[in-house]
């Protein structure tokens, strides 16, 4: 087998770095952005679990709210209902 002769092995060197240099280039640019999707990735599904929290807590406050009100309703008739008596006592009188 002969050896190669020095134009032939620069060329074969230029060759392989122009081919080389711009592929580890976008291998290192690809790693970089699957990390960036990575840290995106959790921050967004910490974003979620934060969100199912405080959408947890709004339901425990309406629902408190709701309760709160229906017990103010409640009230509300048994005054009205009082003040319809007063009202007939008085007119009766």
């Amino acid at each position: 087998m002969e050896t190669p002769t020095p134009v032939v092995w620069d060329k074969a060197k230029d060759l392989l770095t122009i081919l080389i240099i711009p592929t580890l280039l976008w291998v290192f640019n690809v790693s970089s952005s699957i990390d960036n999707l990575d840290r995106t990735q959790e921050r967004l599904q910490k974003n979620v679990i934060d969100l199912h929290v405080q959408q947890k807590n709004t339901d425990i406050s309406m629902a408190r709210l709701e309760t709160r009100l229906t017990h103010l309703q409640q009230k509300t008739d048994e005054i009205y209902v009082l003040l319809r008596e007063v009202l007939k006592n008085e007119k009766s009188k």
